[in-house]
């Protein structure tokens, strides 16, 4: 399956590439008549298709806002508003396919993304056309001469993914660290508290496999995995280039991954990205790099700026 999967990527990935560098050559075109050529229209069904299963992973966040709203009969403005924009309501919802509103919710965002709606609500419209607005903005830039050359002598360099198989202490072997306690009572009482807690149960349900013989498990493994930005990074670093480079993921980097671009800068290196949030994830892998001595002073310093954070609670 992971062969068959790598090679419809490579697949994908070239055709991808094919339809930008063939619009491309035809630059500078106006984007009403790129939107019309046959290219444009496969690289946008393509893409579309690709990413259809995250599509609709946001697509459902969004059904289940407007689910809410109609089981609990809030009547919310702004929510029946949008139901209306896009022909959704109570009878066909749960035939409502994110791949066929992408370009609705893209242009309900552009409209009303300074409404007063709820956050969460536009937050998850904009995830959804966000896939038809890249699409938008991409073809637009392939449109203009000052890209021509960029994209139509387009190069790709595929990485490998980096995966490893992590063994791991046991939820109670962790736990009982910071919490000793021979009679084990403290222990019980933290473990009867994380478990009546709905969000923990499932974090510890999704790392140990389950929440009762998992807690207590010494032979646990789980894949890690590098994250896009950090194999891009290496590869850039292990060439020993410090020229500007932008590294384009498809969201926003982790906190972990902004403090090692952030050290690599400080080495000389010239990288940007187009931002990064304050999540932790506790399958993040530090990168392998040709230098030892960087990945460990990296190492020292990402310890460094969380012992910080965690001082400064």
């Amino acid at each position: 399956m992971k062969k068959a999967l790598l090679w419809r990527n490579i697949v994908y990935i070239d055709k991808i590439k094919e339809y930008v560098k063939s619009l491309s050559k035809d630059a500078p075109i106006k984007l009403d008549d790129a939107l019309e050529r046959e290219d444009v229209g496969n690289l946008f069904g393509d893409v579309l298709e690709y990413c259809s299963a995250k599509i609709d992973t946001r697509f459902n966040k969004l059904k289940d806002d407007i689910k809410k709203d109609i089981i609990n009969n809030q009547q919310n403005q702004h929510i029946r508003f949008f139901m209306d924009y896009a022909s959704i309501n109570a009878e066909n919802i749960d035939d409502a396919d994110g791949y066929d509103l992408t370009e609705t919710c893209s242009s309900f965002y552009d409209e009303f993304k300074s409404s007063s709606a709820p956050k969460k609500f536009l937050r998850h419209i904009k995830k959804v056309g966000s896939y038809y607005t890249v699409l938008i903005d991409i073809t637009a830039c392939a449109c203009k001469d000052k890209y021509k050359l960029l994209f139509s002598n387009m190069h790709v360099h595929k990485l490998e993914p980096t995966i490893i198989r992590q063994p791991m202490f046991s939820w109670k072997n962790i736990v009982k660290r910071y919490i000793p306690d021979p009679d084990h009572a403290k222990y019980e009482n933290f473990k009867t508290i994380c478990l009546n807690d709905f969000y923990t149960l499932q974090r510890l349900i999704d790392t140990y496999g389950n929440a009762d013989d998992g807690l207590n498990d010494e032979s646990i493994e789980q894949d890690i995995y590098l994250h896009a930005e950090m194999n891009l990074l290496t590869n850039i670093i292990d060439q020993k280039y410090k020229g500007r480079a932008f590294i384009a993921v498809s969201k926003r980097s982790c906190h972990l991954c902004k403090l090692f671009i952030r050290f690599v800068n400080k080495k000389g290196y010239n990288i940007f990205t187009s931002g990064a949030h304050k999540k932790l994830y506790s399958k993040w892998l530090l990168p392998k790099m040709k230098d030892p001595d960087l990945r460990i002073e990296s190492l020292n310093y990402m310890i460094k700026q969380l012992d910080q954070i965690i001082n400064e609670a």
